[in-house]
């Protein structure tokens, strides 16, 4: 397990991706199914409603290491620090995001 004063090196063969709560019962249940598909993780959660315990299990049952950080997701210039951990470089020139305001008559569907 890795903690926040680290530099992490990231294997850029395998899409990064944040979850945060992932010291919870879905947010561990999700982390074994992105590793299992081939993604590396970044695990972001305050320990609030869950422990680290639960972190380490992940870890046993996909056989590798998880990148953990005890990190209130309210606490921006934190999130600051570990985004900087992370992604080094400019931002990037086209962001896409997700819509989330549909009404119920409208499919949902991602962005072209």
């Amino acid at each position: 397990m890795t903690n926040a004063q680290e530099t992490i090196p990231v294997n850029g063969a395998r899409p990064l991706i944040l979850v945060t709560g992932g010291a919870g019962f879905i947010g561990s249940h999700t982390l074994v199914e992105l590793v299992e598909s081939g993604y590396d993780v970044v695990v972001v959660d305050s320990l609030v409603n869950s422990c680290l315990e639960s972190i380490r299990r992940v870890e046993t049952i996909v056989g590798r290491s998880i990148h953990f950080h005890q990190l209130d997701i309210c606490d921006p210039e934190g999130l600051d620090a570990l985004f900087r951990q992370y992604y080094e470089g400019p931002a990037p020139a086209k962001a896409r995001t997700f819509p989330h305001d549909h009404g119920a008559e409208e499919p949902l569907a991602a962005p072209a």
